[in-house]
């Protein structure tokens, strides 16, 4: 007995959650699944650059600028190209997440303080993680965009990739101020065990 358009509206809303839903079983997917690596020589600058022009269209959606910074003549890694593609592009994505229409994000690739590592680091110019969040961010399900369609996955799968890798990711936050991800992965001669 409803009119055409509530029903519509109704449909509508059906297809949005099954969406939604399939977006979640594959986040938790990935999340449960020990999936096989394909290892190889990687260079770190390349895969980023790639990952970049997947996000392109988010990045222009967002109106955001996006400064990369590579430093020159950088050893290679050794590590699964699908799997760290994701892992920077979950970082990306949340740092779009909160730059403001019109603002920048920084990437930077660099030897790691530890010679035998590179680093990777996402900056955003955003509103900051609170302090008391911070130590829940790698948690699995914790999500401070649940109204947004979140499912507290994202980083903590990241978080396994990396570790799988051999490294380690890290985050810095400040309020108002912004927030930095930094992914550390061992350069190919020191990554012989993975």
């Amino acid at each position: 007995d409803l009119p055409d358009e509530e029903r519509l509206d109704m449909i509508r809303d059906v297809v949005n959650e099954s969406a939604r839903c399939k977006k979640i079983i594959c986040n938790l997917l990935d999340f449960a699944r020990e999936s096989e690596s394909a290892m190889e020589s990687l260079d770190l600058g390349k895969v980023i650059h790639e990952t970049l022009e997947l996000a392109a269209n988010q990045i222009t959606l967002a109106g955001a600028q996006v400064d990369l910074q590579i430093a020159p003549d950088l050893p290679r890694i050794y590590g699964d190209k699908q799997q760290l593609s994701q892992v920077f592009l979950n970082l990306i994505l949340n740092a779009l997440d909160v730059t403001p229409k019109g603002g920048r994000i920084e990437i930077t690739v660099h030897r790691a303080s530890d010679p035998k590592f590179l680093a990777l680091t996402v900056t955003d110019f955003g509103t900051g993680i609170p302090e008391h969040i911070l130590p829940s961010i790698f948690d699995p399900f914790f999500t401070t965009k649940s109204k947004r369609g979140g499912t507290g996955l994202g980083l903590s799968v990241s978080q396994g990739i990396v570790a799988k890798h051999g490294g380690e990711i890290s985050v810095k936050s400040k309020l108002n101020v912004g927030t930095t991800f930094t992914v550390t992965l061992p350069v190919a001669s020191f990554a012989i065990n993975l």
